[in-house]
């Protein structure tokens, strides 16, 4: 396989670690397999050019030449050393860590070259109004009627307080509910035949009077009918009902 370190010169790079990492990519090879002799000898010829280089520059370079230097010696040791020794797959571990760091970095700069290629020139800033948009703001008058919205809300009070009101007036209304006397009632109905030899129930219970007195005023009728008091007549359902008195001796005084 051909190398391509022969084309290549450590001054076209920036730092020994771009120069590194471009030589692995091109002949992709482990750092244990490159030529590092080619690359050694451009680190050191850039040591002739320190008037002209930056001091920190080619400490780098004179640092990374002296790293690969002892990785390949250490590379041909033998493999078992005594106990105590360096242990030299350290450095190698070392510069692979920092070619991984140097990869992701650039990679993130050119994430971040691309974006702003992208958005270097947009604008960004505080929305702008209406006005500077170039939109006119209608205004609308108050459309409301006072008198119409008072009326309305007072509506609203009185079916809510009908909604709403106190039941303790019904609930008193149905605990005091009057008692009525089923007996009483007989002697009302015997007492209107004795003036009348018919009467019509609804003669003596009208619908103005009390549910719970006509129903009473129902229950003396049937009662007396039992006791053959009296006579009932009605002609079909929901008719009229006739009441008359039936004259015995033996009459029991109620």
């Amino acid at each position: 396989m051909a190398s391509s370190q022969a084309t290549v010169s450590a001054r076209d790079f920036d730092s020994p670690l771009a120069l590194l990492s471009y030589l692995l990519e091109q002949d992709d090879v482990p750092i244990s397999e490159l030529l590092l002799w080619p690359v050694i000898e451009q680190y050191l010829d850039l040591m002739n050019d320190l008037e002209k280089m930056d001091m920190e520059l080619a400490s780098q370079f004179l640092l990374m030449a002296a790293t690969l230097l002892q990785i390949k010696s250490q590379a041909w040791l033998p493999k078992s050393l005594p106990d105590g020794e360096w242990d030299a797959s350290e450095p190698l571990r070392n510069l692979e860590l920092q070619l991984l760091a140097y990869r992701r970095c650039k990679l993130l700069a050119g994430e971040l070259k691309t974006a702003h290629d992208i958005y270097g020139f947009s604008r960004f800033g505080m929305p702008l109004s209406a006005a500077e948009l170039g939109i006119e703001e209608a205004v609308i008058a108050d459309q409301l009627d006072r008198t119409k919205f008072d009326r309305a809300c007072g509506a609203l009070e009185v079916r809510n307080r009908s909604r709403f009101h106190d039941l303790r007036v019904n609930v008193r209304y149905l605990l005091q509910r009057e008692r009525i006397s089923v007996k009483a009632k007989m002697k009302e109905i015997l007492g209107g035949l004795a003036h009348k030899t018919r009467l019509f129930f609804t003669d003596l219970f009208p619908s103005d009077r009390s549910a719970p007195e006509r129903i009473a005023g129902f229950l003396a009728l049937l009662e007396l009918m039992h006791l053959n008091r009296i006579s009932v007549r009605q002609d079909g359902l929901f008719a009229p009902i006739l009441m008359s008195a039936k004259r015995r001796r033996d009459d029991v005084a109620l």
